[in-house]
């Protein structure tokens, strides 16, 4: 619950008094509140089981003072650095399921502490080193990849690319995240909520759709006649199944590393590593 410190008070009574009806019962709760309010906090729930802070853990992300979103920058850049590290140890053998699990999972996560959290360009960046320098490099094992290859990556897989966003891909979420929200604070009962915000909604949509058009044609003007014949391909409808799907083995989805590097090697037009000299028949 949000709102004055009075109201919030009042709130907490009627939760105790009524929440055990309903299965609720109300043990330990936190009140964030500013520096100038906080006196008068301490002061009406003085008698209560209420830990008054400056910033706290809400919902996967933090609200508070600027201390408090240090605090949880210093343990998430410590957790996913562990967890970035250890995927990327892994994926040495098992490079689809480090794939899948980091698009799958470990990505979504950034991404949504960038759309709640405020100033969360120092972790992204900090994150975006390991996956660089090491998550990729691991998974695709092939020297040919480089800076420009780590653009292209970053488009989605029906555009050619591996879908790993880059941190200017995830810039302005939390901008977006504030305009989505910003009709609840109006107090003009005309307004109808729902209708801004789907128009909101549609607008970012947009945004998103041309921004993505604009890196699409920046990174095709850097490559060459090969390397574009082989995103051609790869743009195909079809083409980008099998990086798609799961890696499932009774479906018989699951790649040998050699099986899904060498795909990715031919995705992008690349020689696969350890190549016979001979073929099968000498």
């Amino acid at each position: 619950a949000a709102g004055s410190i009075a109201s919030l008070l009042k709130l907490y009574h009627e939760l105790k008094e009524i929440g055990p009806y309903f299965g609720y019962k109300v043990i330990k709760c936190h009140l964030i509140t500013k520096s100038d309010f906080e006196q008068r906090a301490r002061d009406l729930f003085a008698d209560q089981d209420v830990e008054i802070l400056k910033g706290h853990r809400v919902l996967g992300s933090v609200i508070g003072n600027d201390e408090s979103r240090r605090e949880f920058f210093d343990e998430k850049s410590q957790t996913y650095t562990s967890l970035l590290k250890k995927l990327s140890k892994h994926a040495k053998i098992a490079p689809q399921n480090v794939y899948k699990a980091f698009t799958n999972g470990v990505q979504h996560k950034l991404t949504f502490i960038s759309r709640t959290t405020p100033n969360s360009e120092v972790l992204i960046n900090k994150t975006e080193r390991i996956i660089n320098d090491d998550l990729i490099p691991s998974i695709v094992n092939h020297p040919t990849y480089n800076d420009k290859y780590r653009k292209i990556f970053s488009l989605p897989v029906r555009e050619g690319g591996l879908s790993i966003l880059l941190p200017e891909d995830r810039a302005h979420e939390y901008e977006r995240s504030l305009k989505i929200t910003q009709p609840f604070e109006s107090l003009d009962d005309a307004i109808d909520i729902d209708s801004e915000q789907l128009r909101i909604i549609n607008n970012i949509k947009k945004e998103k759709l041309e921004n993505s058009k604009s890196k699409k044609n920046e990174i095709d003007n850097m490559l060459t006649s090969d390397e574009k014949y082989a995103m051609k391909l790869s743009r195909e409808k079809g083409a980008s199944c099998w990086l798609n799907a799961l890696p499932l083995k009774k479906y018989h989805f699951d790649l040998t590393k050699s099986e899904f590097r060498d795909g990715i090697a031919l995705r992008y037009g690349w020689e696969p590593v350890k190549l016979p000299s001979n073929c099968a028949c000498n």
